[in-house]
């Protein structure tokens, strides 16, 4: 997200967008969920893989914020895009 070179900031841009459609509920659903009555290791694995990505996710939410007014019109609509499904894990 942090290239100099466009083509290389609208394919992570594009990536980013992807998993946040696909894995986005998967995310917040996870970092969500209460911790047990009994230990569930795969469960306390998912949260924290999640809480990683929540993490890297509000990350590029920042560098998008900052870097939108500077963006071209390609780059400006995929960040739109990515905000829009952002809401999705808060």
């Amino acid at each position: 997200m942090g290239s100099k070179y466009e083509s290389h900031v609208v394919t992570a841009a594009t990536s980013v967008k992807v998993v946040l459609k696909n894995f986005g509920t998967v995310i917040k659903t996870n970092m969500e969920e209460p911790p047990g009555a009994f230990v569930d290791i795969q469960r306390e694995e998912r949260h924290k893989k999640c809480l990683g990505c929540y993490t890297m996710l509000t990350s590029i939410k920042s560098m998008i914020q900052s870097s939108h007014t500077s963006a071209t019109p390609k780059l400006a609509n995929i960040f739109r895009e990515i905000m829009l499904l952002m809401t999705s894990i808060e």
